[in-house]
């Protein structure tokens, strides 16, 4: 057969008239594909392909000899059955309304007239312009991008259900006109988030105003939005609340995306006066369905919109609570809220793993710069791995107590400020990282939400301290215990022995001795250090019950501590100690003179049993402070000092480092001190020898 093509070598472009010559050009080229032809043909196109015989032998020789076709038609009802032959040799794509038809090989374009049924073709051009096969070939890889498979169009088809497309349109004509257009097509709900820009542009647009009346009003239909409410965008939510339910997310980001029962529009860059918007319009029922999920997630998490413009309108805090799955962003809003404190902050770990993993996050560094301007409260488990974690800085605002690591219920717990609470589910405490270990976590502002992390914490934090005060108190105890048998058996031991001496002295009941004064003062002495012993025991009882009563009445305070010298310098024994004491002014106070007696004997006696020589003085003067006047005492002495051990605790119960004495005193005083509304402190002296104690009584005569 003589070939109708020119030359390879010659680029042509040439239209071939005629059903001989136009038939035998278009199965000649056909015929010179020897890899790959792409064609883009209409909806007559598979009908004409099956039914011309020639055309059909060049596709099944395509198919036996391996060569690729590619071809895009319109599958419609009327040419399924032959789109379903024609699938055995192309590979076949469907796109809406595709005009003509032209194919692309390697070295040749062919394109015919418009084919019907088994009719052959009566026109066809031909070319082998290299510059205009790429052209086209360009053209149809656009299109085949957009095209979707054979199969989904022909299942559409069969199962008569919507088709699923995605199409774009470009400009801000063309994008209103989308939303309309997406609007008139809902037939009971569609559904739009979007940014806090987006109301403002959609409740400008007078069109869409109106499809939104006529959507409610003429067709009953029902809209949601979710848009974050704020200041700037208030107006245009209460317009939009009359055509929709409105509710406001946090934060929310992006292009308005709006769904209805089958398609999704997402809308960008629509912003009045700007010139490059666009909308994506997509029916794919997967995208359609995953945007449903999407907002009614959203949906679920989003507050009303008019309690937000009430809060904002009121000037208050949102309260929110949101749940985070993500440990990554869980750890992100952890390190955000300690950073963020700025008065106090409560933090409870569980497990002893829970606080190594936390440290190694950068939690107990975050911890102590928060501490730096905060008070920090944490409670640890009681574990022996905890132990380097506690601080041991005197500086620091950081404050730790110990409780018992529970088997359930594990999480920590985080308090900012008592109004933000952060609660992090323990997943597993054998993994090594934060990450790892950590499951979902709780964040919220409520105010009922977070006063109840607080009332909780609180509680634990009261429970410690109470088992911590336990302990001391058990500890204290002990140490009465050893310390009241040891100064009970000192005064009683020359008491009984004494007595054995003058029981001894009558033998047979017929003798007698004299008993001198040095013995009587023997008994006297001892007798009254069981009488102040018991007395201590006493008078800590009634502290101890709040029943401590005072008789007070005006005296001369020069006179109660005179009479306390001489009673303290009647117990100096062989010391070399001497008490100073110069009265400047005459200082008559309103209080109970039997127990400031006490107070200031007690704090002599304290002097003179730390101090093995020196001077011990005494001072008594009138201040003015803030409140008023008040009588200032103070004994100085160049004793021991006060120890380190003790200085905390120096007036609480059984505090002494003294072989003598039950550690009674200082803390008898210190409440009779208090129980007049005065103060009592104490020091070491700047010099290095000896403490200054002190007490001070307001001058108020009532």
């Amino acid at each position: 057969m003589h070939s109708l093509l020119p030359s390879t070598a010659i680029e042509t472009t040439k239209i071939y008239y005629g059903e001989e010559d136009a038939m035998k050009i278009l199965v000649q080229a056909m015929a010179n594909v020897k890899k790959e032809a792409v064609v883009c043909s209409d909806a007559n196109s598979p009908a004409f392909s099956m039914a011309m015989e020639p055309v059909k032998k060049v596709y099944i020789a395509f198919m036996e000899t391996g060569v690729r076709i590619r071809q895009i038609v319109e599958i419609t009802k009327d040419n399924l059955h032959y789109c379903k032959e024609f699938m055995e040799y192309v590979e076949l794509r469907h796109m809406d309304n595709v005009k003509g038809s032209m194919a692309v090989s390697e070295t040749e374009y062919v394109a015919t007239a418009v084919l019907k049924g088994s009719m052959p073709v009566t026109q066809t051009i031909y070319s082998n312009v290299k510059a205009f096969l790429e052209q086209q070939r360009y053209f149809f890889e656009n299109l085949w991008g957009k095209a979707i498979p054979a199969e989904q169009r022909i299942k559409e088809l069969e199962e008569e259900t919507p088709p699923q497309r995605m199409e774009t349109v470009y400009g801000q004509e063309n994008t209103i006109q989308a939303i309309l257009k997406f609007i008139s097509e809902t037939m009971q709900e569609f559904c739009i988030y979007a940014d806090s820009s987006c109301p403002s542009v959609a409740m400008s647009v007078e069109s869409v105003v109106q499809a939104y009346s006529d959507f409610k009003n003429a067709r009953n239909g029902k809209a949601r939005w979710i848009t974050e409410v704020n200041p700037s965008n208030i107006q245009h939510i209460r317009k939009l609340a009359q055509f929709a339910e409105v509710r406001h997310l946090d934060g929310i980001k992006g292009n308005a995306v709006a769904v209805n029962e089958n398609e999704c529009l997402t809308t960008i860059n629509l912003k009045m006066g700007d010139s490059a918007p666009y909308a994506i319009t997509n029916t794919v029922r997967d995208i359609v369905e995953q945007q449903k999920f999407t907002f009614e997630t959203l949906w679920a998490k989003a507050v009303p919109a008019e309690h937000r413009i009430r809060e904002i309108e009121q000037g208050v805090e949102p309260q929110r609570i949101d749940v985070v799955y993500d440990a990554g962003q869980t750890l992100a809003l952890y390190q955000s809220l300690i950073m963020s404190a700025e008065k106090e902050i409560k933090i409870m770990f569980p497990t002893a793993n829970a606080l190594i993993r936390q440290d190694k996050a950068g939690i107990l560094f975050l911890l102590q710069e928060a501490a730096k301007k905060c008070q920090v409260k944490v409670l640890i488990p009681n574990d022996e791995l905890t132990r380097n974690f506690i601080p041991t800085n005197n500086n620091t605002s950081i404050t730790t107590r110990v409780i018992e690591q529970q088997e359930s219920g594990k999480a920590t717990i985080l308090i900012v400020d008592n109004k933000a609470s952060l609660m992090m589910e323990l997943k597993d405490d054998r993994k090594k990282t934060f990450h790892e270990a950590i499951g979902l976590s709780t964040y919220s502002n409520s105010k009922a939400g977070v006063l109840s992390y607080v009332s909780m914490f609180e509680s634990l934090w009261k429970q410690t301290q109470l088992y911590e005060e336990l302990k001391s108190n058990e500890k204290m105890q002990k140490e009465f215990i050893n310390i009241a048998a040891h100064e009970l058996r000192t005064p009683v031991q020359p008491i009984l022995g004494m007595a054995e001496l003058l029981e001894l002295s009558f033998e047979d009941g017929k003798g007698k001795t004299e008993i001198s004064k040095d013995d009587i003062e023997i008994i006297l002495r001892n007798a009254k250090r069981l009488e102040r012993l018991s007395s201590d025991v006493l008078e800590t009882a009634r502290i101890e019950s709040q029943s401590l009563r005072l008789n007070k009445e005006r005296f001369s305070l020069k006179e109660v501590i005179s009479s306390s010298i001489r009673d303290a310098e009647n117990q100096i024994d062989d010391q070399d100690i001497t008490i100073w004491y110069n009265p400047k002014d005459i200082i008559v106070i309103y209080a109970d003179r039997g127990r400031i007696a006490e107070v200031i004997s007690n704090m002599l006696d304290n002097a003179i049993k730390f101090t093995p020589k020196g001077n011990i003085t005494i001072s008594a003067e009138v201040k003015n402070n803030n409140h008023g006047d008040e009588a200032i005492v103070m004994i100085r002495d160049e004793g021991t000092g006060i120890d380190g051990e003790i200085a905390s605790r120096l007036f609480t119960k059984f505090a002494t480092r003294s072989e003598k004495g039950t550690g009674l005193g200082l803390y008898i005083s210190r409440s009779i001190v208090e129980a007049h509304g005065g103060k009592i402190w104490a020091k070491n002296n700047e010099e290095g020898k000896g403490a200054t104690f002190a007490f001070s009584l307001p001058l108020n005569h009532d």
